[in-house]
């Protein structure tokens, strides 16, 4: 009988774990396809107009890096976000609505991510890491949906993976990076 009484509290609280597990999923679940990740700013998407402009601001700024010499060169949301849409359909990737931000120190990038037959809102925050050879983009927080920060931290990878930043050719004479309101300054040379 005493066994039996164990064996029952066991199977209990085993039981009990699979409910709070499930519902826990399930709420995490919801809450990633409801809501939408609050961002630094208003931000803005791209055009063509400025798809145009940001290339007749970087091919200049590129070759004079390419070259050896100094350069700067001011860039506005609304150019990187073209800039970024573009990659992101010549990459071919599931990424749609891409919005970027500029808030003093900080870049953030929203887009809904297709994962078959849904969407979800996420939000990334970062930076262009200068330290090593090669210049790269550094995510250092992402949001998805109205999921709290502190339990997405398993989609940063996912989204790097997705976006294939690793991909990204960043010209690596750039040696100083200025984020402010709206806009975004690359300074570069020997």
């Amino acid at each position: 009988m005493l066994a039996w009484l164990s064996l029952s509290r066991i199977i209990g609280f085993l039981a009990a774990v699979v409910v709070v597990v499930v519902g826990g999923l399930a709420t995490m679940a919801v809450l990633a396809f409801v809501g939408s990740p609050g961002a630094c700013g208003e931000g803005s998407a791209g055009s063509t107009a400025a798809r145009a402009s940001f290339q007749q601001k970087w091919d200049p700024f590129d070759a004079d890096l390419k070259a050896g010499r100094s350069s700067q060169v001011t860039f506005t949301e609304e150019e990187l976000a073209a800039r970024g849409t573009a990659w992101i359909d010549e990459k071919d990737l599931p990424i749609q609505d891409l919005k970027i931000y500029l808030c003093p120190g900080e870049g953030q990038a929203s887009g809904n991510i297709d994962i078959g037959p849904a969407a979800i809102d996420a939000l990334v925050g970062g930076n262009l890491d200068l330290s090593g050879p090669k210049p790269r983009i550094n995510i250092e927080t992402a949001r998805v949906g109205s999921v709290p920060g502190w339990l997405t931290g398993w989609v940063v990878d996912r989204i790097e993976n997705v976006a294939k930043l690793d991909e990204i050719d960043i010209n690596p004479g750039i040696t100083r990076v200025d984020i402010e309101e709206d806009q975004t300054t690359l300074r570069g040379g020997p």
